[in-house]
């Protein structure tokens, strides 16, 4: 294991950016010379690869009646459904259990190391876990589930009776907490762990039932009537919203009101920092103290800016019967972070909760995968990247950008399309027009090196350098991972047969197993 030291989260040893924060656990290598070549230098590209690959996340359509559907992930276990009847759960590229029937309700762990489903077989429908290890099916009558983010708890809803239970799902034990002849729309939570759960039933909004370590029996206790948990904490303190729309904190029989006329919740990765907005002032829990920021901007926040990766990290943290309501967030701190706010201003705000104002309009933002680089457009298209210290403008003349593409965090720089429809690279150096695309193109960029697709060619580049063709491909698409940290591209080949593409790599996906 790997101990991230800037925020003290253990990481497996193959991971390149804290799962937490987001932040590099290693020194990056230096970025190559000025000029790279993607011919002369592809096997310092590949090498590179083999030292930074991690996980890879994709969801596309497999043709020709081979597999339905699937999600890939480069070394976790992903989930799919066979043209063949049985549901394939593998790791890697390579097929390995194999169940019959077809998956459903797929959920992950917030490593991604873990994963629970429900599989359908002759109309039963049957909860099954991948502990990272082996695959086991545990309960069956299964309408509905919730898995913990730690993936070793579920709270799972019983199609036949509408009982809720709470299961074990390492030594398979499950308990009854709500009768299946109450009222449905329970508030129910799970803590990161999973070892503590809290949920009201809606025979008794004012009564919250708290279960810990898996127990038989929960502590109950009267408090404010719940309209939404937030979140749990293993030592049982539960925040939620009560029906006046106020952040209050139950423990122990204890209620305490937080805050009035409460918005826009964000929840950190491990649950001991929360921000939220109040009567248009930004605040943050933090240690269980609550810390006000009196910056005339922060009243405003409507979004907080994350990695596109960041979403797919999330953790359910509160469901409402039909709906899974998302919070949790893969950062560390919410300090330190870019927010959008509601009247279309970007601002930055710091350890101490002021906020600077980066632009006062953006239409479009793209954010380096650990959230320390924001790249945006103003109405003009002119771009610009701050660094969290400083906004630098790039080198475009005249070709202003209608799209923006990728940003390379290898070199800082920023494919875009400018103005003449070319795809254009460019840093606070370097402002290169090199290919005009046609009018169907997928792009990503992996440490440095660049992919597009124009009409059925792939090509590749690197710093903006003349693009190298790699293949033909009938379709391609954008596989993105769960950890912030590289992209890759997968393709299906004229060959008729489907490649992962990374750094120049290619590597063939299986479908069936063998």
């Amino acid at each position: 294991m790997i101990t991230c030291k800037h925020c003290g989260a253990e990481n497996r040893d193959d991971y390149v950016y804290c799962l937490m924060c987001g932040k590099p656990l290693k020194e990056r290598e230096k970025a190559p010379a000025k000029g790279l070549s993607v011919k002369a230098d592809r096997r310092i590209i590949i090498a590179a690869a083999a030292a930074l690959a991690v996980l890879v996340l994709a969801i596309l359509f497999w043709p020709k009646g081979k597999v339905s559907s699937f999600t890939l992930y480069e070394t976790r276990p992903f989930v799919r459904n066979t043209d063949t009847g049985v549901t394939v759960v593998s790791v890697g590229h390579k097929p390995t259990p194999v169940l019959a029937g077809k998956s459903s309700q797929i959920a992950y762990s917030f490593d991604r190391s873990r994963l629970a489903f429900v599989n359908i077989v002759d109309g039963s429908h049957i909860l099954c876990a991948y502990n990272g290890k082996e695959l086991k099916e545990t309960v069956s009558d299964v309408d509905s589930f919730l898995l913990s983010s730690s993936g070793e708890f579920a709270c799972y809803n019983a199609d036949s009776d509408d009982s809720w239970y709470y299961l074990n799902l390492k030594n398979g034990k499950s308990v009854q907490f709500i009768d299946g002849t109450q009222n449905d729309n329970h508030a129910i939570a799970m803590s990161i762990s999973g070892k503590t759960m809290a949920y009201v039933t809606t025979d008794s909004l004012t009564t919250m039932h708290v279960i810990k370590d898996g127990s038989s029996k929960a502590a109950s206790f009267e408090t404010e009537r719940v309209d939404h948990i937030v979140n749990v904490a293993d030592d049982g303190t539960v925040l939620f919203l009560n029906n006046d729309g106020e952040l209050c904190s139950a423990k122990n029989g204890k209620t305490e009101k937080l805050a009035s006329a409460v918005s826009s919740i964000f929840i950190n990765s491990d649950g001991s920092e929360f921000a939220f907005v109040e009567d248009g002032q930004y605040k943050l829990i933090r240690n269980g103290k609550i810390l006000t920021s009196e910056s005339e901007h922060t009243g405003r926040i409507s979004s907080l800016i994350y990695p596109e990766t960041m979403a797919s990290s999330s953790s359910r943290a509160y469901v409402n019967r039909s709906y899974i309501y998302i919070y949790h967030y893969g950062v560390s701190s919410f300090t330190d972070k870019y927010y959008a706010t509601s009247d279309g201003e970007i601002i930055r705000v710091d350890s101490k909760l002021n906020a600077e104002v980066i632009a006062s309009s953006a239409p479009q933002t793209l954010i380096s995968n650990d959230g320390s680089r924001l790249v945006y457009t103003d109405d003009f298209g002119n771009i610009f990247i701050h660094d969290g210290r400083d906004a630098v403008e790039l080198l475009t003349e005249e070709n202003k950008a209608s799209t923006l593409f990728a940003y390379d965090s290898v070199h800082d720089g920023v494919y875009y399309r400018g103005s003449a429809n070319y795809i254009t690279y460019a840093d606070r150096k370097t402002n290169t027009p090199f290919f005009r695309p046609g009018t169907y193109m997928n792009t990503c960029c992996d440490d440095g090196y660049f992919y597009f697709k124009s009409s059925y060619t792939i090509y590749g580049t690197v710093k903006g350098s003349e693009p190298v063709e790699i293949d033909r491909a009938y379709s391609s698409g954008k596989a993105s991972n769960d950890d912030y940290s590289h992209y890759g591209i997968l393709y299906y080949s004229n060959e008729q047969n489907y490649y992962f593409l990374k750094n120049g790599t290619r590597v063939p996906v299986e479908s069936e197993p063998q």
